[in-house]
């Protein structure tokens, strides 16, 4: 059985406070915790400082993390009150304006800088349109593949 110091100095509780330890890794800090008041008040002091450290050196989320929040919100709204996904049709080089006519109905009156509408969304995919009133924001993608059919109003 690890002991008190142990875990303190093992860098367990940054990870705990982080939210990054596994469930088993979890199930000892916290039963550390509620055993050994040093772990607690240790367990304290992390906290603060990772809260410290958030407000001292803030991080600027992308531009495009609002507006797709917004489109979530609004698309899990919409399938709580009967809405059935809409499946885009596969972008091909053959894709032209006519066949996505029905998907650009959504009005993009009066909404802001940028604007997302959700059709579908799974752990796998989402298909969504977007609108942009100016440039796109910068995006680094690691395992994602995206299509895109861009036509303008």
């Amino acid at each position: 059985m690890i002991n008190e110091n142990e875990i303190i100095e093992s860098g367990l509780l940054e990870l705990y406070a982080l939210g990054i330890t596994d469930s088993r890794e979890t199930e000892l800090v916290e039963r550390m915790v509620s055993l050994y008041p040093a772990v607690r008040s240790e367990l304290e002091m992390v906290n603060d400082a990772l809260l410290t450290e958030a407000i001292d050196q803030p991080v600027t989320p992308s531009p495009l993390v609002k507006p797709f929040l917004l489109a979530t919100l609004n698309y899990n709204e919409r399938l709580n009150n009967g809405y059935s996904p809409i499946y885009i049709p596969e972008l091909t080089q053959d894709s032209k304006k006519e066949d996505f006519e029905q998907w650009v109905e959504v009005s993009y009156e009066g909404r802001e800088e940028i604007y997302a509408h959700i059709f579908n969304l799974s752990p796998e995919a989402m298909s969504a349109l977007i609108w942009l009133k100016s440039a796109v924001p910068e995006e680094i993608h690691h395992e994602q593949l995206e299509s895109f059919f861009i036509f303008s109003s």
